[in-house]
């Protein structure tokens, strides 16, 4: 791992422990079905995934701590994580997440952003040489085998794709899925993800660059798309895709940079991580290219510049940010050192 993984996961850690044990502020999607129904603090109603201000967060959180701890377990307070860890994800805790994402009124809560980031965490867990990920992956899978039926009806029953550049964004969450999937275990369901993607996107074209971003993105559209479509395709199929949608001065209009907010702005605070994601996504497309390809060096050199501009934001700069900032943090490192 580079020195700043290293220097950078001990902070990390520390936002992250913080952050999973701190409910308020909190955002909650809530349904309410009666005059009568109680309100829950967040606690009672995510016995795992209270803190850190909304549901998703809460689970990109718990998916750093688990991926520092595989990632620089020297660097980090390994007995606080484990901890932490022991009295989130349980049975319990993860069998009430899993009732309140069952019932009626919440079938579609959190979907695909949310339900992309728990099958990463379980993605994690299952993948961890740490043998204590053994027990929270075992406490981790009704909900992962819930959230994979779901999502594989979703794919089936969806009519179109959703293209902004906020959690609903179905690229996003399919490319990010698509890293944490068994393709022995879930060979159905990325051969599902593989057929839908095709169909939504293989016959995109020129796309207009001046439509993105917007002041409060944090994905990039076209770039999540194209990133997607280069694990979907066959290296071949994906250079004819690319020509066409994102020819060389759309790409380069893509991957400018741009102004970065004050970092309390909840919405605006969004762009430093459309900073962070784009670079995943440029790493991940550069990576796809032959070695040949002119254009693979210079989308990892500007995948690394965004990365860079954005990088230190996730340190504590403001809790708007800390919340989620390093989860995406991380992703760009590794994407970047893969």
């Amino acid at each position: 791992m580079t020195a700043v993984l290293t220097t950078l996961a001990p902070i990390w850690a520390e936002m992250a422990l913080d952050n999973i044990d701190r409910p308020y502020p909190h955002a909650e999607l809530v349904v309410w079905q009666a005059p009568d129904q109680s309100v829950l603090t967040p606690d009672i109603q995510h016995p795992a995934f209270y803190g850190s201000y909304d549901w998703h967060s809460a689970v990109e959180m718990h998916w750093l701590l688990v991926m520092l701890q595989e990632l620089v377990p020297e660097a980090l307070p390994v007995t606080r994580i484990q901890t932490a860890l022991d009295e989130h994800l349980t049975p319990e805790t993860l069998g009430a997440e899993l009732s309140f994402l069952q019932s009626p009124a919440h079938q579609g809560f959190e979907r695909p952003y949310g339900w992309a980031w728990y099958l990463a965490l379980y993605g994690a867990l299952h993948r961890a040489s740490n043998p204590a990920a053994e027990r929270w992956r075992v406490a981790a899978e009704p909900l992962a085998r819930h959230l994979r039926t779901a999502l594989s009806h979703w794919l089936l029953t969806a009519s179109m794709p959703i293209r902004y550049g906020l959690h609903a964004n179905t690229a996003w969450s399919l490319h990010h899925l698509w890293d944490w999937l068994d393709p022995t275990a879930d060979a159905d369901l990325m051969a599902l993800i593989r057929t839908q993607a095709d169909a939504w996107y293989g016959h995109d074209d020129a796309y207009s660059y001046a439509r993105t971003p917007s002041g409060s993105d944090f994905l990039s559209p076209p770039l999540a798309e194209a990133a997607l479509m280069a694990k979907v395709l066959s290296q071949t199929d994906f250079l004819d895709w690319l020509d066409r949608f994102l020819p060389e001065a759309a790409l380069g209009r893509v991957t400018e940079s741009i102004a970065l907010p004050d970092p309390s702005d909840g919405q605006a605070s969004h762009l430093y991580g459309y900073n962070l994601s784009r670079a995943v996504h440029l790493a991940h497309m550069a990576k796809a290219l032959p070695t040949s390809d002119g254009r693979r060096p210079r989308l990892l050199q500007r995948a690394q510049a965004l990365a860079d501009e954005s990088l230190l934001a996730s340190v504590g700069r403001h809790y708007m940010l800390d919340h989620w900032l390093p989860a995406f943090a991380l992703l760009a490192v590794c994407a970047l050192e893969e």
